[in-house]
């Protein structure tokens, strides 16, 4: 049996179901965010045992050049495992590089009759400032510096341009770019 888990190192008891789970016979693969230097030493894998678990043990290990070969080949039998799953309906990706089919993308009367504004703060963090604003679709920022809207965090199926939606931000708040910048800017 394989088992896809997300984020094997936090909370402490994730990491205990996943070594509970390999000591009872179940392929593991654990996806999370941490360094691998921040992993425990249980929930580790070194290019070994990736290569057995493909059923490919390694041959000539610890040169550049064989390391990579057998790292790229068990990356593409992992590919493979994953889209197959994701293809038979066992898994479903929240983010993946791979979309099936297009989602549909908002439009500017959508927006209008359903996007409220729920919140705008400035935020700044040395060079960096930001102007987040959250609304019940999305949470967008507003990059001072680089004048340039950027998607934080989604929360409907739907694609979102960032044209259309700053276009009704700014028509609600009745503001162009620079006077939104020069009320919403954090404070140093």
């Amino acid at each position: 049996m394989n088992f896809v888990f997300i984020s094997p190192n936090f909370p402490e008891a994730y990491r205990w179901f996943c070594i509970r789970l390999r000591d009872n016979g179940v392929n593991v693969l654990g996806v999370g965010d941490a360094p691998y230097d921040a992993l425990h030493p249980d929930l580790k894998a070194n290019l070994d045992t990736v290569c057995e678990y493909y059923g490919t043990p390694i041959v000539g290990h610890h040169r550049a050049v064989v390391d990579c070969a057998w790292s790229a080949a068990c990356y593409r039998k992992m590919r493979e495992e994953i889209l197959a799953l994701q293809d038979s309906g066992q898994i479903s990706l929240v983010e993946g590089t791979v979309q099936k089919k297009p989602a549909r993308e908002i439009s500017l009367r959508e927006m209008r009759e359903t996007c409220r504004i729920l919140r705008i703060s400035g935020w700044k963090s040395g060079k960096r400032r930001r102007i987040y604003v959250t609304t019940n679709i999305a949470d967008i920022y507003y990059d001072i510096p680089g004048k340039v809207w950027n998607v934080a965090r989604r929360k409907i199926d739907a694609n979102l341009n960032l044209d259309v939606f700053s276009r009704f931000l700014l028509e609600q708040l009745n503001l162009s770019i620079p006077e939104f910048e020069a009320r919403y800017q954090p404070v140093a």
